[in-house]
């Protein structure tokens, strides 16, 4: 059974990325921030825009200054001079972040994932494949083999043909304690296509009363 999900994640990635390569990255929209001031009522014990979004842009402070990312960036944008046309910067394509808590804030989410977008665009460290197609299957790939899935092979081969070199994926957890606290942990991760493996994890929290 798991040798036949692989193919199909194969056959889609197939698909997908030989109807990418007929495209350009395009840039993502533009990020619009929340209010930090801003008073939502019914947030009490809830991850509120700011919270997502400061923790988001912490995050990949953190993961520009991280010496492993910095290793497999430098090497991905040697590479690219050897290309034919040379690309001047890496790829990067966002995956759709997962609500791994019981609140309906998916919509947050996919808004923090606009804001990651952008923020990795306008930096001029990356050009971004804003592609929902893309994400969502390289997605599943990625989170294959996280949970122990032999799908590195396939995440090379990607690697290998016209697609991204990195990948962005992440997740939201809500943890209460008896004393009625909040804790939100979103944690972001890089994946690289060339190796097949994750070269940077960070994780930030945010606690509500």
């Amino acid at each position: 059974m798991e040798r036949n999900a692989n193919l199909r994640l194969a056959l889609l990635l197939a698909l997908v990325v030989g109807c990418a390569s007929h495209q350009s990255p395009e840039p993502p929209r533009k990020a619009v921030y929340a209010d930090p001031n801003g008073i939502v009522a019914g947030t009490a014990g809830k991850a509120t825009m700011y919270d997502l979004e400061s923790a988001a842009v912490e995050l990949m402070e953190q993961m520009r200054s991280s010496p492993r990312f910095s290793e497999e960036y430098a090497a991905a944008t040697n590479a690219l001079q050897h290309e034919s046309p040379p690309r001047r910067r890496p790829m990067i394509v966002v995956a759709f972040l997962e609500n791994r808590t019981t609140q309906r804030v998916q919509g947050r989410l996919d808004a923090v994932r606009d804001t990651i977008s952008a923020a990795l665009y306008n930096s001029g460290v990356f050009d971004v494949k804003d592609d929902e197609a893309t994400s969502k299957i390289l997605g599943r790939i990625v989170r294959g083999v996280d949970g122990g899935m032999e799908n590195g092979t396939l995440l090379q081969t990607v690697g290998e043909r016209d697609a991204p070199d990195f990948m962005l994926t992440g997740e939201l957890r809500h943890f209460e304690d008896f004393g009625g606290v909040h804790t939100y942990r979103l944690a972001l991760a890089i994946h690289s296509f060339k190796t097949g493996k994750m070269i940077w994890q960070g994780i930030q929290t945010r606690v509500k009363l």
